[in-house]
């Protein structure tokens, strides 16, 4: 059973003129927000295994 948040859920409107084709985030916000979903869902996932 899922369990989603707003910290475990992103959306990046307009996400071809933030990242390259490299996969390189170009836009500094986009770049946070990531980091932040990355480390709720690994605290997500975390509390599941107990």
């Amino acid at each position: 059973m899922a369990k989603f948040t707003n910290d475990t859920t992103l959306l990046i409107q307009g996400i071809k003129g933030k990242i390259t084709e490299q996969g390189i985030i170009t836009d500094s916000k986009t770049k946070d927000d990531l980091i932040k979903f990355i480390d709720a869902f690994k605290a997500l996932t975390e509390n599941n295994r107990n």
